[in-house]
């Protein structure tokens, strides 16, 4: 879930030499994002699949409810797959996704 440590972890991840896809290849990459949107609509993900293999990446973090789709597209037979649940308090989550809200919006604003 995000705002609980996502980044973090995958810096940790990164330092352990693994490479991680994560929203930031969403957020960057249109051509990810478009590849995604496709295969959610036509539940055909080779395509995603073969740019998870070719691009090397072996850890995601942080995709939320896409987490399912991208194990999905692995047809969730990959042996020894393994996860790290992060968790926060509630009040101090609240209070981070409000403040995060808060400047993606001002930061969307000025960009117009």
């Amino acid at each position: 879930v995000g705002r609980t440590g996502t980044q973090t972890l995958r810096q940790a991840l990164e330092v352990l030499g693994y490479k991680v896809f994560g929203d930031a290849e969403i957020v960057w990459k249109q051509d990810v994002r478009q590849m995604i949107l496709k295969a959610k609509t036509s539940q055909d993900w080779a395509p995603f699949r073969q740019y998870i293999v070719e691009n090397g990446y072996n850890a995601t973090v942080g995709l939320d409810d896409l987490q399912f789709d991208v194990w999905k597209a692995f047809n969730g037979t990959e042996n020894g797959i393994k996860g790290v649940l992060t968790v926060r308090p509630f009040e101090s989550w609240y209070k981070s996704i409000f403040r995060h809200q808060f400047w993606e919006v001002r930061y969307m604003m000025h960009r117009r």
